[in-house]
């Protein structure tokens, strides 16, 4: 193609073309897997959008922008319709992605979600990590979501999300713990006992009814509280809520809280 000769077509692209196109691959970025994951899970569960995002090729014909989004589609082994544009500025490649990127939050907002939005899509994450077993221990880190996959859940549950969301908002100060990971708490514990739920954390962060320092609600704020003062996860917050929450489900004391045993995560309570 000559110099200064542009194009734009949509086209669908399948694995094979997907393959043939990163054929052409220049001096890209290195690939990063999680986008491709991430990429892929939308493609395969048909929430991939034509959005005006375009797979780019310079006048070349070396592919400059595109190559996550074509390996996810080899990935998901799902096709994909997108835009494509052929003859660009060899150049142009480093003025690609430099524009601020959307985050969790702003998807929601362009959605109309309402309340703090940037708390509701971290909210969002550590659920579905949660649900999917990937915060199986105290120390694991949440999984990547895509914006589709925020709004999907924001819409399939709102009504206990803001609920969620606006207790923490209440609780959080008092209880040492950041918004994100004490929503998640509630929220799981709510779909075990809404009225048991709600007096647990309003009388552990307005420290009422304790029977001792061995009361589970007096020895969480206590952990809580030191955890703030240590490089913490969101993932060890929430531990040590379910674990507080159990025990004093059950009618049991404890002493101590530790998120390891023998050196290795301890396993992330299942409320009861």
């Amino acid at each position: 193609m000559s110099q200064g000769n542009i194009t734009m077509a949509v086209e669908t692209i399948h694995a094979v073309l997907a393959e043939a196109y990163l054929g052409k691959n220049g001096k890209n970025r290195k690939m990063r897997d999680h986008v491709v994951e991430r990429y892929a899970r939308d493609m395969t569960n048909g929430r991939w959008m034509l959005t005006g995002e375009a797979i780019k090729f310079d006048w070349t014909g070396r592919l400059i922008d595109g190559q996550n989004r074509l390996a996810a589609i080899i990935s998901a082994g799902a096709p994909i319709t997108t835009l494509v544009v052929r003859g660009l500025d060899p150049g142009s490649q480093m003025y690609l992605d430099s524009g601020a990127k959307r985050t969790h939050g702003d998807a929601l907002k362009i959605h109309g979600a309402k309340g703090n939005l940037n708390s509701l899509a971290a909210l969002i994450r550590l659920l579905v990590s949660y649900g999917e077993g990937v915060l199986a221990t105290a120390h694991s880190s949440p999984r990547d979501m895509t914006h589709a996959e925020t709004v999907t859940f924001y819409d399939q549950h709102t009504d206990e999300l803001l609920v969620a969301d606006s207790l923490a908002d209440r609780f959080a100060r008092k209880m040492y713990t950041p918004n994100s990971a004490l929503a998640a708490a509630i929220y799981l514990t709510m779909q075990i006992d809404l009225v048991e739920s709600h007096r647990f954390f309003q009388t552990t962060s307005d420290m009422e009814g304790f029977t001792g320092k061995s009361d589970p609600r007096a020895v969480l704020l206590r952990r809580l509280e030191s955890l703030r003062k240590e490089d913490w996860t969101s993932a060890q917050f929430l531990y040590f809520i379910l674990r507080a929450w159990n025990s004093w489900r059950a009618g049991r004391d404890i002493t101590l809280m530790k998120d390891r045993v023998q050196g290795s995560s301890s396993r992330m309570p299942e409320p009861k």
